[in-house]
């Protein structure tokens, strides 16, 4: 059958389906109301400032590059509630890159969140 010297029908309006002429069984279902995990761990511009003038706009970890980034402490898949500034170190691109990928450099982070919080728990005393 040759389709081109068919003519075009459009389907009228009153015949195609709505979305209320769908079951509710059938309808796709849209997670569009909850945030995903990336967002869920984003930092709050607050939380940026905050970290940032802890720094002192210099990388925490070797204290000479400028720092370009905020770096997870805790990986973003296993955090849970609302970051504060004791989940991030400011690092430079180098630091980040280096604590990202090897053991020694994810270690470094965990001993500087250990650090973060008992200088936090120096000042509350």
């Amino acid at each position: 059958m040759d389709l081109s010297t068919q003519p075009v029908r459009a389907v009228p309006k009153s015949v195609q389906l709505h979305k209320n002429d769908v079951p509710r069984e059938k309808r796709i279902k849209h997670n569009r109301g909850s945030l995903t995990r990336r967002q869920r761990s984003e930092a709050s511009p607050k939380v940026r400032k905050e970290v940032h003038e802890r720094s002192g706009g210099v990388c925490e970890k070797c204290d000479r590059a400028r720092s370009a980034q905020l770096a997870h402490i805790e990986r973003r898949w296993k955090s849970e509630g609302k970051p504060t500034a004791e989940d991030f170190a400011d690092l430079c691109v180098d630091c980040h890159t280096w604590c990202d990928s090897c053991d020694e450099g994810r270690q470094w982070l965990l001993d500087f969140q250990d650090k973060l919080i008992e200088l936090r728990e120096e000042k509350a005393q």
